[in-house]
């Protein structure tokens, strides 16, 4: 068979029946071409399909974090309104709040 390039001999697999009258080292050779295409092929697949479940482990990752970060201030964020409640409820004044004017607050 006449040497060609690897693109060529591409395209003649993809595109051809294999019905010529070829010798069978020809066959053999296009064989052994198709498999080292395919190897090619199937490492950068492999490469690949490793990188993107990297990024996709270390984007959940993120994600639960952050949805962690988002519990505890929504927690935070209670407890403030909490405290907000209980400082605005108006309560009864004592009897010396009331001669003096002044009012006591008290600290939690």
């Amino acid at each position: 068979m006449i040497e060609l390039k690897d693109d060529e001999i591409l395209e003649y697999l993809m595109t051809s029946d294999l019905n010529e009258n070829l010798r069978t080292q020809d066959y053999k050779y296009l064989i052994f071409k198709f498999r080292l295409f395919y190897k090619s092929l199937y490492g950068n697949f492999q490469n690949y399909k490793v990188e993107k479940e990297s990024l996709i482990k270390d984007l959940q990752s993120i994600s639960d974090n952050l949805n962690k970060e988002k519990y505890n201030l929504q927690v935070e964020n209670a407890d403030l309104k909490n405290q907000i409640d209980l400082n605005n409820k108006p309560r009864k004044l004592t009897w010396s709040e009331r001669i003096s004017g002044k009012i006591e607050i008290k600290k939690q």
